[in-house]
Order: C-alpha cells, then structure tokens, then sequence
C-alpha cells in the first residue's frame, strides 16, 4: 500500500498529460522535423535541432534525407498525440511539440527516438530545462556514433577548389640563329574532398626537334592535357590524355597519347611524385615535393628527367616549380629548367606566371 501511494503522483501526472494531448494525424512530412498537420498547421519536434534537406552541405543533405524517410515510415498519415510547448523563440507559423505514440506494449516519445537515433542535436527552448531523459538519449547516440555523430557520415564536405594558372616561359638556346623558345600555358583544375579533374592548355613557338634530326626554329605548336584526379590520404593519381599537334614534315601531325603522374607519401606535407608526358619537356620525370598549407600556401617541386635510362646517350633534365600564395586567391608560379640532350649547347628555360584558386561549398 506504501509503495501504491509513492506511485500515485507519477500516475496522476501522466493521466494529466495525456488530457492535455491533443491526438492529431501527420497530412505531410515537409523536412527531417517540420510536418504538416489538419488545416496546414505546421509543428516540428521541440528539443531537436535536426539537419535540413535545404542545407548547402550534401553531405547533412544526405543525413536529413534519411531521417525524413523515418518520418514518413513511422508518422506519415498516422495519428500521434501531441502536446503543445509554449517556446518564446518558436516562430508563429511552426510551433513546437511533443510526440508520442501508444503501442500496447509501450509509448514511443519521438524527441527521444530522433535524439537516442542520431537523427539530431539536443537543443534548449527558450524558457524551458530540458528533461534528464533527453540529455540521456544523446549521449547514447554519441557514443553509439549514430546519424549526426558518426563522423564518416556528418563530416562536413570539404570547399571544392577551382584553381586556374597562366605561366609565360622563354626557353633561351645559346647556339647561333636559335631564337628563344616562348610558351604560354594555361592550367585549370577542379578538386573536391576525393577527386577532380583538369585541364592543361599550351602553346609554345620555338624549338621542335625531330627524331635523328638537328633542331628546328620558328615552330608553333599547340598542347591539350586532359586528366582527371583521384586522391586519397596518401596516395594521388592523375590519369590523362595527352595531345599533341605540330607542323611535321612528314605524315604525322596530330597525335594523342596517355599520361599520368603518380603522388605517394603526405599529400599535405611531403611526397614523391612520377610524372609521365605531364610536361611537354621530357617523356617522365622523379621529382620530391614539399606543400604547406599552415598559415601560408606554397607548393614546391623538385624534380630530374634521368633520359638516360631509356637511351644510351647520356641526356637529363632537372628543374624546380614553386607555386607561393601571395594572397587569399592569388598565387605566384616560378619554374627553372635544364635540359641537356644531344645537341649542344645546353638549353635552360624559365616560367613565371600567376595562379588564382577559389573555393564552392564551404
């Protein structure tokens, strides 16, 4: 009888409660906690700060999606009781409630079941503590890693990079009646969170030189890279298509090739890079590369063509690329270049140009 008597108040105020609900049917799920009810009165679950489907970041998108799918699972066009909460920062058009649903077994609280499931942050309404069973729920989410907490799922979606460069080089050849050599190349990539795409544009007017030929002056010839990007943590890969189109003496003017350039180590530090037909210099290169994004950008490339290994004529070239953030947007691209092949003398080259990056989705 004792112990009847401690229960009585517990029983009185849910009795009470349950007079003061109001049992409605949910007509439409408009996002992951906004719903439509008889006479387009719209509610929302109170206590919950859900993601939207109208947030910029696919990823929470992706999130919100899901739970509205719950939504409609669980509540569309079914009836839930209902308690009004009196929230002083709760719009006029979208009031704030409590859920629930009767089960023979059980009573379902939805602020609980959205908290316990991940499918939103606890969030205090104005004027009103928050129950300890709510602040129970999330942290079993949190633990658990569900929904907004897993940070493989809720992780913000990285900016995607659009970067666009434009260098100017001379190529100066010490021989006699040897102009120098002028490029002009234009570089332009898209990078998200895991890949990308690009393209590299050149146009150079200077030395061409044939296969068991002396080299040829006065040349203009025209350069298209396409390349896609696939990155990961420590490892890069940068598949393409090479074309190439010179006045050729002969049967062959245009042709495409394939090319790639390989990145392995710490893509934000330090690594080792291969580059294959990426630059229109030499057919590979081995390069290590230095990048730091900590307070300032730069980017720095050091790299030798060892030709040797695949002629029997001693020919290389080592060069360095540089690329400086002079600014939030703006960057400066230096290149040098040596190249010693079979002719003589040796031939040195410098590019010097401006890069401007901008960021989508942050």
């Amino acid at each position: 009888m004792r112990h009847a008597y401690y229960l009585f108040p517990f029983f009185l105020f849910i009795f009470s409660l349950h007079l003061s609900a109001d049992e409605i049917a949910i007509r439409k799920i408009l996002d992951s906690n906004l719903f439509e009810i008889k006479g387009g009165q719209k509610i929302r679950l109170a206590y919950i700060d859900a993601p939207s489907i109208t947030n910029t970041n696919p990823k929470i998108r992706a999130i919100a999606r899901a739970v509205k799918h719950f939504a409609k699972d669980e509540l569309l066009n079914r009836s839930v009781e209902i308690e009004y909460i009196e929230s002083m920062d709760a719009p006029e058009d979208i009031r704030p409630v409590r859920m629930w649903k009767k089960f023979p077994l059980q009573t379902v609280d939805y602020i609980k079941k959205y908290l316990e499931n991940g499918f939103g942050k606890l969030a205090k309404e104005a004027g009103l503590s928050i129950e300890e069973a709510y602040l129970t729920a999330e942290q079993k989410a949190k633990r658990k890693q569900r929904g907004i907490w897993n940070p493989n799922l809720y992780k913000p979606s990285p900016p995607q990079i659009y970067t666009a460069t434009l260098l100017m080089g001379i190529n100066s050849d010490e021989g006699e009646d040897s102009p120098p050599v002028k490029e002009l190349l234009l570089n332009t990539r898209l990078l998200t969170h895991n890949g990308g795409f690009g393209v590299r544009l050149a146009s150079a007017y200077g030395q061409y030189t044939q296969e068991y030929s002396e080299p040829q002056n006065g040349t203009l010839y025209y350069i298209i890279n396409f390349y896609g990007i696939i990155t990961g943590k420590y490892i890069e890969f940068q598949p393409g298509l090479f074309y190439i189109n010179i006045p050729y003496e002969r049967r062959y003017r245009n042709f495409a090739l394939p090319n790639a350039r390989l990145k392995i180590g710490d893509l934000k530090k330090f690594y080792l890079s291969l580059d294959f037909l990426t630059d229109f210099y030499s057919p590979f290169s081995i390069g290590v590369n230095l990048e730091s994004n900590y307070n300032y950008y730069y980017k720095l490339w050091i790299g030798v063509t060892p030709l040797s290994y695949i002629s029997s004529e001693e020919r290389w070239m080592a060069a360095i690329k540089s690329e400086l953030g002079i600014s939030k947007r703006l960057l400066l691209n230096v290149q040098a270049i040596q190249i010693n092949d079979r002719y003589d003398p040796t031939r040195y080259g410098f590019r010097v140009g401006i890069g401007y990056n901008f960021s989508v989705g942050r």
